[in-house]
């Protein structure tokens, strides 16, 4: 893919996807909009020993921005389908060596298509991280996904404090969550 061409150099069916893709605006610039996913990729990936900013968990990993939800934080699942849908065909298709996404998000709603597509992302050997949710309450009794579907290349993860004790707006779940992760 060439940047700023407005071309689809690579023949993927987007444009100018050179660092992912937005989902939302369905345009070529998945850059930051309400801050979140930002601030959860560099946890995950932040460059140490630079003097600059925090450090995230796996300095030398790459990031493909992939935005599902507006600069408000609002969405569609249907977004976040075709997002995961993109992770996996990169992976099949186009070699990129998508190892893991993220999903800090969670809907109380079970949608057949996101299950079907976390499984093609698994499948194609991708790991998901979401979100186990909040609201204080053990979420067996009432799933939240994607962290509730029954895959186990998904892992459902759990907010606790900063004393390591589960925080007081996480749920919890000994069939749901996988495990818990400062919040």
């Amino acid at each position: 893919e060439i940047a700023g061409n407005g071309k689809d150099d690579d023949g993927n069916g987007f444009v100018d996807d050179v660092h992912g893709y937005d989902f939302a605006d369905d345009d070529s610039d998945p850059g930051p909009g309400s801050g979140h996913g930002t601030h959860v990729a560099g946890i995950a990936a932040g460059a140490g020993n630079n003097g600059t900013g925090a450090t995230g968990t796996a300095w030398h990993a790459s990031i493909m921005a992939l935005k599902t939800f507006s600069d408000d934080g609002t969405g569609y699942i249907s977004d976040s389908v075709s997002a995961f849908n993109y992770a996996a065909m990169m992976r099949r298709t186009y070699g990129v060596n998508v190892r893991v996404t993220n999903s800090s998000w969670v809907t109380d709603q079970y949608v057949s298509s996101l299950r079907t597509a976390l499984k093609a992302d698994g499948d194609a050997g991708i790991l998901t991280v979401a979100a186990a949710g909040n609201g204080s309450y053990n979420v067996d009794s009432a799933p939240l996904y994607p962290a509730a579907f029954d895959l186990n290349t998904i892992i459902s993860v759990a907010g606790t404090d900063r004393y390591d004790n589960l925080a007081d707006f996480s749920v919890w779940g000994p069939n749901t969550v996988d495990l818990a992760a400062p919040a």
